[in-house]
């Protein structure tokens, strides 16, 4: 009775040292596209989200001449089918006509914001950019390294969910002064709900790319496509010269 013990041990034994083996030679999921995913899917991710459409009616003169209030702007504006223009000595401002966004851009060496110390400050800087121009700001901004530039993306939440569609940016130069403000004033109108893809199709959908990539994190947001505001997927992680990598993916095949 002893060796039958023995024998049922040592076979259970055995199991789950081929077991465990398995698991750990079980293949990393990647793709033909150079992307390696190395993190654990999360589980109970969302099934549905919802979709929205911008809500917006063309843009008076009455609401374009209180941006240029705001911006401090007493000159007349340029009319026409595309926007309305103002301009005096610090910049040029323009309010758009059927896209519910304004560029506000500085004339280089004039602006009246400065602050040296650039890579501490640049977000809080931006923060009283805005501010200071009755603009308004979300609880959340990261900081871009552009080529010459910086540029601070504000991001909002629609439902919870981070939104990464048509964000408010300040950018700024390496000395901290205003190079330009990209603005939009937009309500949402809900659409409906949709089905959400898994992790997995999303991730065979990213583009093609150069070398690998290995993606660390992915966050369900909102993005903007299609004319529309709908759920996506935010890959990130770096490649294989440690270089930061991100990418939106939609998260939905038919929106609608």
């Amino acid at each position: 009775m002893k060796k039958y013990v023995i024998v049922i041990m040592l076979l259970i034994g055995v199991f789950f040292i081929s077991l465990s083996f398995n698991l750990s030679r079980r293949e990393i999921p990647s793709s033909e596209a150079g992307y390696t995913l190395r993190f654990n899917i999360p589980r109970n991710m969302p099934s549905t989200a919802n979709n929205y459409a911008l809500y917006y009616e063309p843009t008076t003169r009455t609401t374009a001449l209180e941006y240029a209030r705001r911006f401090r702007i007493d000159t007349p504006p340029v009319e026409c089918d595309e926007a309305f223009t103002f301009e005096n000595e610090i910049g040029i401002l323009r309010v758009y006509r059927h896209i519910p966004k304004l560029i506000y851009e500085v004339f280089p060496n004039t602006s009246t914001f400065n602050n040296n110390d650039m890579w501490k400050c640049c977000i809080s800087q931006a923060v009283s950019i805005m501010e200071n121009y009755n603009l308004s700001i979300t609880d959340e901004a990261v900081a871009l390294n552009e080529k010459e530039n910086f540029t601070v993306k504000f991001i909002d939440t629609i439902e919870d969910l981070k939104n990464h569609a048509l964000n408010n940016t300040v950018t700024l130069d390496v000395e901290g002064n205003l190079v330009a403000i990209e603005y939009f004033f937009v309500e949402l109108e809900l659409l409906g709900s949709c089905a959400i893809k898994s992790i997995i199709e999303a991730f065979n959908d990213l583009p093609n790319h150069n070398g690998n990539i290995d993606i660390t994190n992915v966050q369900l947001v909102y993005i903007y496509a299609n004319s529309i505001i709908q759920p996506g997927y935010l890959f990130s992680g770096e490649d294989s010269d440690g270089e930061p990598f991100s990418a939106l993916v939609k998260a939905v095949n038919n929106p609608y």
